[in-house]
């Protein structure tokens, strides 16, 4: 996680910014968050990525490096990543592979998410074109929120992290019933008590919005009834 991002920000992004995210795909920036978001890329496994690393016909992206950040630039290590087990092979899904193969046909960079001179990110371009990219995001966000002032054109609402980014993934994957191990592999955790800390943290949450719901249904269909006062 960059030493600057706020610690509030590891939580998942909620649904209407990841189809904002999703939905507006002419910054640079895109394609690498929509790796990070579908994939659960850390942010130096994908900084190294290259069109090579990516399994077409099996439809699979495999992370193999990492990068290290060395004064002013990154310096790659190869067969290596954070930890033994973060070298891995995730399954692409359908929606991130026809943006790859779209990407593919064009693509004049060996890098996968490169820089704007199709070479490796710096830490400074790298920070410059996500700064951008939130901007960007910010400007595309068209939510008005009823009885609030108008936000202010210089407003920061709108602050992604590309951890953030992989604990939604984390998130996609409780969400779609993908089970304790193989979330922990697609993830490259070391420990797969990584993953089950996190899998609770989401089913007490979703245990928590359980009540809620059954609260107000039996309120809405009973409260006539009661006598009570709800």
């Amino acid at each position: 996680m960059p030493t600057d991002a706020p610690v509030s920000k590891r939580e998942a992004i909620p649904l209407p910014l990841q189809q904002l995210l999703v939905a507006n795909s002419y910054h640079g920036m895109h394609l690498a968050s929509m790796i990070m978001l579908l994939c659960g890329l850390r942010r130096g496994e994908l900084i190294p990525l290259l069109w090579t690393d990516i399994d077409f016909e099996n439809r699979l992206l495999s992370v193999s490096k990492t990068v290290v950040e060395k004064g002013s630039g990154f310096i790659v290590k190869i067969g290596r990543a954070k930890t033994a087990s973060s070298l891995r092979k995730i399954p692409i899904p359908a929606v991130l592979l026809a943006l790859l193969k779209e990407k593919l046909s064009s693509a004049v960079s060996p890098y996968i998410c490169p820089d704007k001179k199709g070479e490796m990110h710096t830490p400074a371009t790298w920070h410059r074109d996500w700064k951008t990219y939130n901007l960007y995001l910010q400007n595309q966000y068209k939510v008005q929120i009823v009885g609030m002032p108008q936000i202010p054109a210089g407003a920061n609402i709108i602050h992604i992290t590309p951890h953030q980014l992989r604990h939604t993934y984390a998130t996609i994957l409780f969400n779609a019933g993908v089970d304790v191990l193989s979330a922990a592999k697609f993830l490259g955790h070391k420990n797969p008590e990584t993953t089950i800390k996190i899998y609770t943290h989401l089913q007490r949450e979703k245990e928590i919005n359980a009540v809620g719901l059954y609260n107000a249904y039996v309120s809405k269909i009973l409260a006539t009834f009661s006598g009570v006062s709800l």
